[in-house]
């Protein structure tokens, strides 16, 4: 099923090293320029090592929400490269016997970006020529304020050595806040 599943699957061991990752993994890889983070560059790591470290508690959380409730977690996420908008659906699935997670992502919108701003270097630049981009909503720092963020497209095909991952202040605030992680809607009774 995930070998032929048009969604970017993936399998994790209960020490969050990548053991398995179907053919979509690749594809997805090969169309991004990721080349080095083809299945068979990756299996074997630790999925730390691919997520930034402003999400790792975060992630780790989910996990072990995940594991310890028997339940699936779900979550919408920005993926989008310097032509194309697209958001996804992470989905985190426990496993036993081996006990790990099955974690399925889904594109649910993918479309032309309709706007940007121009990425001009003054505005965005520090002082070593990186920017820093928020590793949620892909929005770039204004490197004159601590809470101007602007949807730059360009930046996201930089290459590593000139980009700085954080989260924005609205992404902190409203998505990644601990209070907020696991949180399920209450159940109105009948």
């Amino acid at each position: 099923m995930l070998e032929n599943s048009q969604d970017v699957s993936y399998i994790l061991d209960a020490r969050f090293n990548i053991q398995y990752c179907n053919p979509a993994w690749d594809r997805f890889a090969h169309r991004n320029g990721g080349n080095r983070l083809t299945a068979s560059h990756v299996i074997g790591a630790p999925i730390w090592d691919f997520t930034p470290w402003e999400l790792q508690p975060f992630f780790a959380m989910v996990f072990d929400y995940t594991l310890t409730r028997r339940d699936m977690w779900r979550h919408a996420y920005d993926c989008s490269s310097p032509r194309v908008h697209r958001i996804c659906e992470m989905s985190v699935h426990p496993l036993s016997d081996p006990e790990g997670y099955l974690i399925t992502n889904s594109v649910l919108i993918q479309e032309p970006h309709e706007y940007s701003c121009d990425p001009n270097p003054v505005r965005y630049h520090d002082g070593e020529s990186r920017v820093t981009v928020c590793c949620h909503c892909r929005c770039t720092k204004v490197v004159s304020s601590q809470l101007d963020w602007d949807f730059v497209p360009g930046h996201l095909g930089l290459p590593r050595e000139q980009l700085t991952q954080d989260l924005c202040p609205l992404c902190r605030a409203y998505l990644y806040t601990p209070s907020l992680w696991l949180t399920k809607p209450a159940t109105v009774p009948a």
